[in-house]
């Protein structure tokens, strides 16, 4: 966006001659706070109807006030304010194995990921080795938050196999407080939580969006 039309722009613009601390409130509140699923969806791909996995974005059906994200399609300035802001505002869940984890993390950019905040992971499986020991801990999968610089909060969901192992003595009760301590003696101080998960009807890919954030190397420019 050149100086002039910029300029142009915040003349013009009722919203944009606002203080940005006002315009940032505001932008925060349009994209309210939800959850945005990462799981693989399959398409069947023609001639031969050979299935192709991807990776999508979605957001909850019944959400009340779901993100608009036609408000980044306002204007470069307005995008410009606001592209962080789904990745900073919403928990992301993962909605996929571990491992596959970093492969949608690649696709952002350096400033997404670092905006990113709160994380919901789910853990079906983990080796005894890294599940019981915290030195350990990051290579059985949850290395990927080496790759969210922002984040301080991550909500584990585990899997009825690995509440029956911890039951049964197999694996080592205290998964929560040693990842908190394995990410702490690397200078991380994030808060680890159990939760569980009630499965939710999801509505279309935000990647539909004509300008969306999701969008592989998306920048303000």
């Amino acid at each position: 966006m050149t100086g002039s039309s910029m300029q142009r722009n915040q003349h013009d613009s009722p919203l944009l001659r606002l203080p940005r601390e006002l315009r940032n409130d505001i932008f925060e509140h349009v994209l309210a706070s939800t959850t945005y699923e990462v799981s693989i969806c399959w398409t069947k791909r023609y001639p031969n109807n050979a299935l192709e996995s991807s990776l999508k974005v979605r957001v909850p059906r019944w959400e009340q006030l779901p993100p608009d994200l036609s408000l980044l399609q306002v204007s470069r300035q307005v995008y410009a304010e606001t592209f962080l802001l789904p990745f900073k505002l919403h928990t992301f869940y993962f909605n996929i194995r571990l491992r596959d984890i970093p492969d949608f993390l690649h696709r952002l950019t350096p400033a997404q990921r670092a905006a990113i905040k709160d994380v919901h992971v789910q853990i079906d499986a983990m080796p005894n080795q890294h599940w019981n020991n915290k030195n350990k801990i990051m290579d059985g999968g949850m290395g990927f938050l080496y790759l969210l610089p922002g984040v301080g909060k991550v909500h584990v969901e585990l899997s009825t196999i690995c509440r029956l192992l911890v039951k049964r003595g197999v694996l080592k009760a205290g998964f929560k407080d040693r990842l908190e301590e394995a990410c702490a003696e690397r200078g991380r101080q994030i808060s680890v939580q159990y939760q569980s998960y009630q499965r939710r009807d999801w509505a279309v890919t935000t990647e539909d969006v004509a300008i969306s954030p999701f969008r592989g190397g998306r920048t303000s420019d």
